[in-house]
């Protein structure tokens, strides 16, 4: 099992909105990169276990919360206005 580098950030949806994302990669160079795009309503942080070994498998890995939820939730949701397509 190879090191892997685990680095927490954010994007910036189109809108403005950010989004909290993760980023894994291993100390080799990736073959592939891939998004890991989460069930609804559940956060990123689920997905750790499969990132983790993919990125020990020379793949670079985002995963990401959609808004509204995990990192990328309001301190409050009442009055919030989230849809499917953002």
């Amino acid at each position: 099992m190879s090191a892997i580098l685990v680095q927490d950030t954010t994007i910036t949806a189109r809108d403005g909105f950010p989004l909290a994302a993760t980023v894994y990669i291993a100390a080799a160079v990736p073959r592939v990169a891939v998004l890991i795009n989460s069930a609804r309503a559940v956060p990123r942080k689920i997905y750790r276990g499969f990132a983790s070994y993919l990125a020990e498998h020379d793949c670079a890995v985002v995963s990401y919360d959609y808004r509204g939820t995990g990192g990328s939730r309001p301190a409050s949701l009442r009055g919030f206005n989230a849809r499917m397509r953002d």
